[in-house]
């Protein structure tokens, strides 16, 4: 094995020769993988989650030494999944890619030049584009090669830089507009959606500083937590702006896979601050044209990333129920809570014989 950026190397500097793909998983034509930060995804088998090995696409796009989302966007239209991967050297490039719908090509849609690369946990996809929120926290490709620093160790803040925001088409990856704005970051974004006024709407839950990336597990109660804004794209003035929402803490959101890039009415989430005399977390269903939400709580529970699953024969975008895997601090042990999406009232919960470590993301693959 070649030598590679200490973005591959262990905490003594030595050469990482497996991934540890923890983050997501996805479906990719037939093959079922799951995803880490790099561009090594590993598939597994569905029934057995018996480990089959490094899943190869059918492509010769880079497969090492870069970084890979693990937030594939699948267009609910037409099922093509999009990503981003970002190439470090001399000269370092945001990469685009699609994958048409049930294959594991990987095609080539736009290469953008940087000098220092953004950490970008998420993007968006809308009917038309492809959104990507460079924040400036970013590093210098030559960082990454010191085996003393970790991946995030190795970047900087430096918010003189602003956040750029880049718009790309989706179909022929051609850059459409760019745009600066004030110095922020956010790991997740919620959903992006096209409006009737040559508007794009992208939700997100945003902090002003890197905080919570660089100093939290120094630091954690210094950090405040980010805050759900809503970034207003206009096409037509080349103008952008943000507006706060909430001042909640809300995270690990989800919208139905079926109004991705869509215009929606709700998103769920964690919500992180439920109240001050709380201890735990609650499941929040957000309603973003009145700004308000309906949270599910209970005292010493903490939740994980809720999921929301559509009835088959559902007649409103919230007739569904949302999966959550939870740890009840209070009998010290993990279960499935089953809520119904309408009125995020308790339709069941259900012990696990084990206890499950906190996780980051999931899908109902079939």
């Amino acid at each position: 094995m070649t030598e590679g950026p200490a973005l591959f190397r262990s905490r003594d500097g030595q050469m990482v020769k497996t991934s540890n793909p923890n983050v997501n998983v996805e479906k990719i034509g037939k093959h079922f993988v799951a995803l880490g930060e790099t561009p090594l995804p590993v598939e597994f088998d569905l029934a057995s989650l018996d480990t089959v090995g490094v899943f190869d696409y059918a492509d010769d796009l880079k497969k090492s030494k870069s970084w890979e989302s693990a937030h594939f966007k699948k267009d609910p239209k037409n099922g093509n999944l999009y990503n981003l991967y970002i190439d470090y050297g001399r000269n370092s490039y945001y990469v685009l890619y699609k994958i048409a719908n049930n294959s594991t090509k990987r095609e080539l849609l736009a290469k953008y030049k940087v000098d220092k690369p953004s950490y970008m946990h998420d993007f968006s996809i809308t009917e038309k584009y492809i959104i990507l929120t460079a924040y400036p926290l970013v590093v210098n490709p030559i960082d990454l090669l010191n085996p003393k620093n970790s991946f995030i160790g190795a970047h900087r803040w430096e918010p003189d830089r602003k956040t750029k925001i880049l718009i790309f088409d989706k179909i022929s990856g051609q850059l459409v507009k760019e745009y600066k704005m004030k110095a922020m970051f956010a790991f997740h974004h919620i959903n992006a959606f096209e409006n009737h006024l040559d508007q794009i709407d992208l939700y997100l839950s945003a902090d002003d500083n890197a905080d919570g990336v660089l100093k939290v597990a120094k630091y954690p109660r210094v950090y405040s937590g980010p805050k759900l804004k809503k970034l207003v794209i206009d096409m037509s003035k080349d103008l952008a702006t943000q507006v706060v929402l909430s001042k909640s803490l809300y995270e690990m959101p989800r919208v139905p896979e079926t109004l991705v890039g869509l215009k929606m009415k709700y998103f769920y989430a964690i919500l992180f601050t439920p109240g001050k005399e709380k201890k735990g977390f609650g499941i929040a269903k957000f309603d973003i044209n009145k700004n308000t939400d309906l949270v599910w709580y209970e005292d010493n529970i903490f939740p994980g990333e809720p999921i929301f699953i559509p009835k088959p024969d559902g007649k409103s975008e919230d007739d569904g129920i949302i999966l959550s895997i939870l740890y009840d601090a209070n009998l010290k042990k993990s279960f499935l809570l089953i809520l119904d999406a309408r009125d995020m009232k308790e339709l069941a919960k259900a012990e696990i014989p084990q206890l499950l470590p906190f996780g980051f993301h999931g899908r109902l693959l079939k």
